[in-house]
């Protein structure tokens, strides 16, 4: 890499991921990095690691695990930086998530790694997929599309990590923990509840906002009707209105329309 790539930048759809990258790159180089500020889970010198689930990158729009378009975008402005040394992302597979998450971040994976080529840079990609061969994305192809786009794919987001802090020259060495022998468990598990038993066995449902909940809900023997609403960017303007009149009245307010 270019002597001036120092900086990991991570790109990720959800916190749980990105506490731990965050976690694993503040220890390791030793950055005592403190609130990051909405939307950042680390942000220090150009180290940076964002949770795209954040509200701050939600309001109005829908959930990066479904919309990639503001992944894509700091991806490509992250790969304009001569000072990025690599950029982690996550996929993440289940019902409820894109149908080709990996055909989606595709097209911004090759222009991010061809731009930096052309700019006499190498620009790793390295990513994980959260999945199992059950979901209906297709572990195995969602794999095949990331590494043929040129992605280093690992089998942890916590391996994707230490290997992107290998290639700045921050290895993380750890101490080999001893591995103990399982223990039997007496324990008893506690009784369904008539309530919960009554809510697992419910099977008529309305889905309101992605399709994909209903349609996983009927293929397996349920009736979900579907109620597509999308909201407006920043809200709906007439609805506040009638909330804040609402909450006026409410107080025995003064209310003026």
């Amino acid at each position: 890499m270019d002597p001036k790539q120092k900086y990991i930048k991570g790109y990720y759809s959800g916190g749980t991921l990105a506490y731990e990258a965050a976690t694993l790159m503040n220890d390791a180089l030793g950055l005592n990095a403190q609130d990051a500020g909405d939307g950042y889970i680390l942000k220090k010198e150009g180290y940076e690691v964002i949770d795209l689930g954040d509200d701050v990158y939600t309001q109005g729009r829908p959930h990066p695990m479904i919309d990639a378009t503001k992944r894509k975008e700091m991806m490509v402005e992250a790969g304009n930086d001569p000072e990025t040394a690599a950029i982690l992302i996550d996929i993440v597979l289940g019902y409820g998530a894109h149908d080709n998450m990996a055909g989606e971040l595709e097209p911004a994976i090759k222009k991010v790694i061809a731009d930096a080529k052309a700019q006499g840079r190498n620009l790793p990609v390295i990513g994980t997929i959260v999945g199992t061969d059950l979901d209906p994305q297709d572990y195995h192809n969602q794999q095949k599309i990331l590494q043929d786009a040129g992605v280093i794919l690992c089998q942890s987001n916590a391996q994707a990590v230490k290997t992107a802090l290998a290639l700045v020259g921050k290895p993380v060495h750890e101490d080999l923990k001893p591995i103990l022998p399982e223990e039997a468990s007496d324990a008893v598990m506690p009784a369904v509840s008539e309530d919960l038993q009554k809510l697992l066995t419910v099977d008529k449902f309305i889905n309101v906002g992605l399709e994909s909940f209903a349609k996983a809900i009927n293929e397996n023997g349920g009736h979900a009707v579907q109620f597509d609403w999308h909201p407006v960017s920043g809200g709906n303007v007439e609805l506040q209105k009638a909330l804040i009149f609402l909450n006026k009245v409410s107080l025995n307010k003064k209310v003026e329309v």
